[in-house]
């Protein structure tokens, strides 16, 4: 019932405020040929992101306040050759574009309406990715902050949230995407989890925290994973400090 109380409001949040939608694969496949090596600045131009200012703090609030109307087409997305942290919080990252580039591909080549009537539990329905700002760094290097926005078939097994990327751009148009805000649900009765990514940006560095909560509905408590990753944003991302502690309160031989 927690977790319900806690998915209802983002879902409601996603299905008012877009008109977004899905996916499918022989199209997938024709659209995910390789990526044109063009600099980021050709595909994300600083003077048409909101300029932020530093130190900057994503939060829940940050992230449930975004303005989604400034859309990015995937054909953006696909033109830029970028790299990804490699870390235990952006496992999930990749798959998360490569799926709004699908879907957004099918609603370019007129495809996604007959995607959406084949649709099946657990496949993605919605999908959008927007701008949101840049963030200029001391030593010329640029954090780009954009969005993606999506959600599930309406069945269970089902998930929805707000994912934002950042794409860090050296001068030398090195690119690097990665998570650096979050807000999710997911769920299969009796099991079900949410996440929330929030970080505060400065020049000398990026602290990125996550809490994710699973809970079997069945069974008292509940498990609560934190994490921390600190990054500097230095001529290329380094990564300063990792930590993750588990903890659970389900009480299975109860």
């Amino acid at each position: 019932m927690k977790f319900l109380l806690y998915a209802l409001p983002v879902l409601f949040l996603i299905a008012c405020n877009h008109s977004i939608e899905s996916e499918e694969t022989n199209s997938v496949q024709r659209d995910s040929i390789g990526f044109k090596n063009e600099s980021a600045s050709a595909i994300f131009d600083s003077k048409a992101f909101n300029l932020l200012s530093l130190p900057l703090v994503i939060d829940t609030n940050f992230i449930i306040l975004l303005d989604t109307n400034d859309r990015i087409p995937y054909q953006l997305i696909r033109q830029l050759a970028a790299s990804y942290l490699k870390d235990e919080l952006n496992g999930g990252l990749e798959y998360t574009i490569n799926t709004f580039c699908k879907i957004d591909s099918l609603k370019h080549n007129d495809e996604y309406k007959e995607y959406v009537e084949k649709l099946d539990i657990g496949m993605t329905k919605q999908s959008i990715a927007y701008k949101i700002g840049v963030v200029k760094f001391k030593n010329g290097n640029k954090l780009f902050l954009w969005g993606i926005t999506q959600s599930s078939y309406e069945a269970c097994p089902f998930f929805a949230g707000t994912t934002i990327v950042g794409t860090y751009v050296t001068e030398k148009n090195e690119n690097t995407h990665f998570i650096i805000g979050e807000i999710s649900s997911a769920g299969d009765p009796p099991s079900t989890g949410n996440e929330e990514i929030t970080a505060l940006i400065s020049d000398e560095k990026i602290i990125i925290k996550s809490r994710n909560v699973s809970d079997d509905m069945d069974v008292p408590g509940e498990e609560v994973t934190n994490r921390m990753l600190v990054v500097e944003p230095g001529l290329a991302l380094k990564i300063l400090e990792t930590k993750k502690d588990i903890n659970s309160t389900e009480k299975v031989n109860q």
